[in-house]
């Protein structure tokens, strides 16, 4: 629990359709749920998870509103609610698992395993697909140090001014 393989245990659970199969998942998977009966709005889903990536960080200020501020916890939903537009029952199953003890310090591994693996996956050597550079994160015993050394390496040239930052086309 809260190791180092959790946080790219995460990272690759959510980046998995975006990395595999890239844009157009939603429909993709629409088509596969249909086949089994179940329907789902591909389009839909696609662009939520576009926008909802951006609010990673949300559930870990929640957490350091908790923790590290000591807020009171209606505060602390309150900014659940706000800023993820859940309603309050969702924002109190949110406070629950942010408050157990044994599962509280994981919320980081969710935002930043996917902040680290999203940030290496987009600054892939030229030449490198996609779904080659997830790969090695399934096949080598990656961990988030050497992730952050790889990607330190691959951004350092470009901020030397070598040419435009691989981040800055998609900040999700």
């Amino acid at each position: 629990m809260n190791t180092p393989q959790c946080l790219m245990a995460e990272g690759l659970a959510d980046l998995g359709l975006h990395a595999v199969v890239g844009a157009g998942w939603g429909p993709w998977t629409a088509e596969i749920m249909a086949d089994l009966g179940l329907r789902m709005e591909g389009e839909l889903a696609e662009r939520m998870e576009q926008a909802l990536g951006m609010l990673h960080g949300v559930r870990q200020d929640a957490a350091l509103l908790l923790h590290d501020r000591g807020a009171d916890p209606d505060e602390v939903v309150a900014h659940l609610c706000r800023w993820l537009l859940v309603d309050e029952r969702r924002a109190r199953q949110m406070l629950r698992f942010l408050s157990d003890p044994l599962w509280r310090a994981y919320t980081t591994t969710y935002v930043e395993g996917y902040r680290l693996l999203r940030a290496w996956l987009e600054a892939r050597p030229s030449g490198e697909s996609l779904g080659e550079r997830y790969r090695r994160l399934l096949d080598e015993p990656l961990v988030p140090a050497v992730v952050r050394e790889e990607l330190a390496a691959a951004v350092s040239p470009l901020a030397a001014g070598s040419g435009p930052s691989p981040l800055a086309a998609d900040p999700a």
